[in-house]
Order: structure tokens, then C-alpha cells, then sequence
């Protein structure tokens, strides 16, 4: 007896310890706990976070049920789930909804038991706040579904496959390429990747997405090829597979491919004839030539129709006849506008297939003694009609004594004449642009200076790359091509010199600098600049031959208008019998004719006894310089590249003709 009673307060004490723990745990817990009487299902006990969570103090807390405090709907609701926790003994709600006493909205996971606490049974009620939990759900939901709308839409085939390797998405693009399986949704990729492949290629493909399953290592395919199972086709494929969380926390496997069957096929065609050229540099250049000779067609009839115009405007004295000056008069401003227009596309066709020779390190210089300052008129001339159009100020400074260089007078002029229309193209209507010509250090430098758009610090050093470009807004009206400051530096370059950009950045303008070797030793006597003059006009029978009849027709109008007698056909057999009857004194022949080549029908009238010493002059939108090898091997008196001007051609064919006479009497 007395041992029992030395023991009560080691007990006691014991209780005690016990309590301290638990209201510890009950205070300091971070669910909600409320404990009920379950004879009233009145709160008796609440901790500090149920209290926080629901805006009740705790002692606001003490009596009420539980639909008082937002936990349930209304009392009748409160009222069912007592009755079942009642019954079962314990209850669970995943996702209840709560208002605090401020009105506040917010899910909670509640849980309830009935245990008994000595002689007392009681209700345990723990609450946690998983309104933020559910947000992540649903932004996570949504992702997965904004992830389902972008797979579906992409350009690039995927489809998905779960971890148990069952197909759960395919996109639209990606189905064509499982043929006629069916549907394939839920079907097992183990089964459908064996009906397109043969047995060992379906197998590897599967071993490849059991290990990124698995592992998480993604799988980059080399080049993969193999004959389709069902179609019994070859085809090729670009592919590559990651491992991806599912909506539901598993993992699955994406496969993103790229069908470039039709690619390889085109590849293997044409590696069979291109033992000499890479194939990517021989299609470039074919295509650049095919694509100058296809703008200089229709260029050709539209530059001729220009020309009649203005011929026909300033032979009917139209303007002064109205009483209008003719530099004034809407048609005559018309006419430069479209004229201009059309010079800027011929520009830019010569610059397409500079490039094209640069790249293939075709260009040779024609080096010869240059004075500078020639070169630089000339390029400014070129330019007048684009500065003047855009109403720019272009300003030049020479120097007094002449500078001298050994260089190819006309790709120099093309450096400057690039670099003034790169000026006036990225330069607001009515800007500043100058042009300087110094000496420093025995380098001729020239400047060309612009208040223009200007240029971001980090794209000056890319800005001589094949095609970059600084401005290709909307708002920029007049662009390019991207190739011109490309040509210009390889052209310096090739020259000795170098080429340079400074711009203090966007709205600041910009400046280039060329800087060049100057030649030591001056001529003797400084080559003459060439004046621009009238050329000779002369009365001559000229046949014009194009299977483009709008060419044909205008040139040949226009050639009549300078007091030509003129005939036209359009392929080579009507070629040779017009020439056979005509007897022209020049004939201005295309070379891609239907029927006869142009080539072809050159050196059949060069056989004639007629024809030995008729002039000839191929005229055609191919513009390589084997092209026109190939016109002079034929028996071509010249080579002339679409479209031309009437000046230039007027000027060639009087350094043809032996002399300036009556070309159609001669022949009467």
C-alpha cells in the first residue's frame, strides 16, 4: 500500500509532462484544430491557427457549431455531417469550401474523428488551408492544357506517350505520318512504333524511350533512315526525345521529328552532278543568275516604255506646248520617279550576282592608273536621282591635287556609289549627307557622312555581314537587300584598303570610312575624265529577236523613234529567216529563244555569206561573266545585260558601225 502511494505523484507528474506536450503541439500545430463536445457539437478548445484562418478570436470560438463559423453552408448541412461522423466515426472532406468572418473565400481539407477523453467523448476536427494548393492545381491545369493547345498546333511532329508507353497525344501535324492506323490515343506505342518500322528499327526506337523514361536523358537522333513496314517507302527523319512531367506528376516521353525525306531525296539527286561545286554554293549561284535573268525580263520593257515616253513627250514638245515647264510637269516628274525605280532594281539584280562571284572569288580587277575624284563624280552622278527623289543635301570635298590610285575604276565607283545609297536610304527625307576626300598617311580615306537613323553599338560589328540589316521596320519605305555593304567592304579589301562604320547610335547618324593605298608614282600625264555627251545617232536596219514579245516590241518602238527601221521576231528559226530577207545592219539577239537558241542562231549567220560582218549583239537578262564568254565564243560582236538604256545601247552600236552614214541607204 505504501508503494502505491509513493508512486501516485511520479504519475501525476507524469500526466502532467503529457499535457504540457500536447498543448504544445495543439497550440503550435499549422493545421486548424477545433475540438467539439459530441453531445452538442459545440467548439470547446481551438488553437491559434483555426483562430487566424476563420477571423474568430479563440474565445469568440468557445460554444458556437460549426456552420456558425463558415465551415459548412447552413445548419442542415452541419447538422448531416455530424450525424455521419456520428455513425462511421470519422469523416473527410478533400475540399471544402469556407467563409472567414470577414467574408473572406477559401478551400480546406477537414478531417473528423470521434475519440472518447476519459469519461467525455469528444469531437477532433483538423483543418488545412489548401487554397493555395488548389491555385498551383488549377494554374498547373491550365498550363498542361495551354502545353495540349501548343502541341497540337506545332509545326514540328510530336506525340506524347505516358509511362507505361501508351500514346497520349499526337499532334496534328505528326498523324499524317502514322498512315492508316486508326485512332491512337491510348493504343501501346510498343505495338504501333512495330507496325510503321521493321522489327530491329522498332526496337531500338522503343529501348531509346525506356532509357530517357527512366534516366531523364534526353536523345538527339543522328540522321535516322529506314523503309516504312506499311507503305514499304524509304523515308528520313530528324528526331529527338525529352522526358516531361505529366499533369497527373508522372513522367512521360515527348518525340519531336521533322519528316525530311523529300529533303534527302533532293540531296541525293544532286550529289551525282556536283563533283566540282558544294551543292549548296552551286544552287546559290544558279539561283541568283536564273533569279537576275527573271527580273531583268520584265525590267526590260518597262525601262524601253520609259524611254519611248519621254522621247515621244520631248519630240511633241508637249509641256512647252502647255505652256508647262518640262522639269516642272507632273508626267515629266513621272518619268524620272519610275526611271529611278527602276535603275534601283537594276542595282540591286548586279549586286545579287557580285556577291554570287565574290563568294566564288570570280572578280578580277581591271587595275589601271585612277585619279580618285573622277570616280567619286561619276558614283555621285549615279546617284543624283535617289538623293535628289528623297530631297537629302549631299555635299562633296575634295581635295585640290589630284590622288592617284591603282584600282578598277568601275568597282571603285560601285564602293562609293554603295555607300552614298546606303545613306540616302536609311536617312530621313531632307537629310545631310557628305562626302570628304583626305590624305592621311599615304592612304587616300573618304568619308561618307550621313545625320541619318543611325546604328545600335551592337550591330556595328556584324554590319558588314552578307545580308544584315539594320532597319527592317514598316516604317522604313526604302530597304535592301542586305549584300550592298558586304560588296563594298570585299571590293576595298580586294583593293589593299579597308572599310570602317562609327555611329554614336540609334537617331545619331553614321559615318564610313574607306581607307585605300594611294599610288606612289603619279602619271605622267593624268588620264582625261570622259565627258558625257550626245553618242552619234544613227538610220540602221536592226532586227530585235526575244521570245518576250513586250521586249521585243518596245525596244524595237523605240529604236524607231531614232530613225531606225526596225523588225522584230521571236524565236531562233523566225530569227534566221528575218535575217535572210531583212538584211539588217544589226541584230540585237536574246540568247534563251524557243526553237534555236541565240547562240545557235549566231553562229549559223556568221556560216552566211551575208552574215560575216553584220553586227551582232547579244542581248539577254544573263549577266556572268562566263555568260559573256560564251556570247563572244559564238561570234557575238557584244554582250549587253536587260535592261538597257537607250543611251548606252545607241552609244555601243556607233563604236560597232564603222561609220556614223546612212546605214539603211547603204543597204537599199
Amino acid at each position: 500500500m505504501l508503494e502505491d502511494t509513493a508512486e501516485l505523484p511520479r504519475m501525476e507528474e507524469s500526466v502532467q509532462v503529457s499535457e504540457v506536450r500536447y498543448r504544445r503541439l495543439f497550440e503550435s500545430s499549422k493545421d486548424g484544430i477545433l475540438i467539439l463536445d459530441a453531445a452538442t457539437a459545440k467548439i470547446t478548445d481551438a488553437n491559434p491557427f483555426i483562430s487566424e484562418l476563420l477571423g474568430f478570436s479563440q474565445s469568440e470560438l468557445i460554444g458556437k457549431e460549426l456552420w456558425e463559423i463558415g465551415l459548412f453552408k447552413d445548419v442542415e448541412e452541419s447538422k448531416e455531417a455530424m450525424q455521419k461522423l456520428q455513425a462511421d466515426g470519422y469523416i473527410r472532406y478533400e475540399d471544402l469550401p469556407l467563409e472567414t468572418k470577414a467574408g473572406k473565400k477559401a478551400d480546406v481539407e477537414f478531417v473528423s474523428n470521434v475519440y472518447t477523453e476519459g469519461h467525455h467523448t469528444v469531437i477532433q476536427c483538423n483543418i488545412r488551408d489548401i487554397t493555395d494548393r488548389k491555385r498551383v492545381e488549377q494554374a498547373l491545369h491550365e498550363s498542361h492544357t495551354r502545353f495540349e493547345s501548343l502541341f497540337d498546333a506545332s509545326p514540328v511532329g510530336m506525340y506524347l506517350v505516358d509511362g507505361t508507353l501508351r500514346i497520349r497525344l499526337v499532334s496534328r501535324t505528326a498523324r499524317p505520318v502514322f498512315g492508316e492506323i486508326g485512332e491512337l490515343i491510348g493504343r501501346d506505342f510498343l505495338e504501333v512504333i512495330h507496325i510503321l518500322w521493321p522489327p530491329q528499327r522498332a526496337d531500338e526506337i522503343v529501348a531509346r524511350f525506356r532509357h530517357t523514361l527512366e534516366t531523364g536523358e534526353p536523345y538527339v537522333a543522328p540522321e535516322f533512315s529506314a523503309e516504312r513496314f506499311d507503305l514499304k517507302v524509304i523515308e528520313y527523319y530528324d528526331w529527338q526525345i525529352h522526358r516531361v512531367s505529366l499533369a497527373d506528376g508522372d513522367f512521360g516521353v515527348v518525340c519531336y521529328f521533322v519528316d525530311i525525306s523529300e529533303r534527302m531525296r533532293m540531296s541525293n539527286e544532286l550529289r551525282q552532278y556536283s563533283a566540282n561545286l558544294s551543292e549548296s554554293d552551286r544552287r546559290k549561284n544558279e539561283f541568283l543568275a536564273m533569279l537576275a535573268h527573271e527580273l531583268r525580263n520584265p525590267l526590260a520593257p518597262i525601262r524601253h516604255a520609259l524611254q519611248i515616253m519621254r522621247l515621244t513627250e520631248n519630240r511633241d514638245g508637249l509641256n512647252e506646248s502647255n505652256g508647262i515647264d518640262a522639269q516642272a510637269s507632273p508626267r515629266s516628274a513621272s518619268y524620272e520617279m519610275m526611271e529611278r525605280q527602276v535603275g534601283q532594281l537594276v542595282r540591286l539584280v548586279d549586286d545579287l550576282l557580285d556577291v554570287s562571284r565574290i563568294s566564288r572569288g570570280n572578280i578580277e580587277l581591271r587595275r589601271e592608273r585612277v585619279e580618285l575624284a573622277a570616280v567619286v563624280h561619276q558614283a555621285v552622278e549615279a546617284t543624283r536621282a535617289l538623293y535628289q527623289g528623297m530631297e537629302h543635301n549631299l555635299t562633296a570635298a575634295l581635295p585640290s591635287q589630284p590622288i592617284y590610285l591603282s584600282a578598277d575604276p568601275t568597282r571603285l565607283a560601285q564602293v562609293v556609289g554603295n555607300l552614298l545609297n546606303n545613306a540616302c536610304k536609311f536617312t530621313d527625307k531632307g537629310g545631310r549627307i557628305s562626302l570628304t576626300v583626305t590624305i592621311e598617311q599615304q592612304m587616300a580615306v573618304l568619308r561618307v557622312q550621313d545625320n541619318g537613323i543611325g546604328i545600335a553599338s551592337k550591330l556595328l560589328p556584324r554590319l558588314f555581314d552578307m545580308f544584315m540589316q539594320v532597319d527592317t521596320s514598316l516604317e522604313r519605305s526604302i530597304s535592301g537587300l542586305g549584300i550592298g555593304l558586304t560588296l563594298v567592304k570585299n571590293l576595298v579589301e580586294l583593293h589593299g584598303g579597308t572599310v570602317e562604320v562609327h555611329s554614336d547610335g540609334i537617331g545619331q547618324g553614321s559615318e564610313f570610312v574607306v581607307r585605300l593605298p594611294i599610288l606612289e608614282e603619279a602619271p605622267i600625264v593624268p588620264p582625261a575624265v570622259p565627258t558625257a555627251g550626245e553618242p552619234t545617232t544613227l538610220a540602221c536596219r536592226i532586227l530585235v529577236v526575244d521570245d518576250n514579245r513586250d521586249s521585243a516590241k518596245s525596244l524595237a518602238m523605240l529604236l524607231t523613234l531614232s530613225d531606225n527601221e526596225t523588225r522584230t521576231a521571236y524565236d531562233g528559226l523566225e530569227a534566221l529567216e528575218a535575217a535572210a530577207t531583212f538584211r539588217p545592219n544589226v541584230i540585237l539577239l536574246d540568247i534563251g529563244l524557243p526553237k534555236l537558241n541565240g547562240f545557235e542562231v549566231c553562229r549559223h549567220i556568221r556560216l552566211q555569206t551575208w552574215g560575216k560582218d553584220m553586227v551582232l549583239v547579244a542581248l539577254t537578262g544573263w549577266g556572268q561573266d562566263e555568260d559573256r564568254q560564251k556570247s563572244l565564243d559564238a561570234g557575238f560582236n557584244a554582250h549587253m545585260v536587260k535592261p538597257v538604256g537607250h543611251a548606252a545601247l545607241t552609244k555601243l552600236l556607233a563604236e560597232l558601225l564603222p561609220l556614223p552614214v546612212e546605214c539603211i541607204q547603204q543597204n537599199k
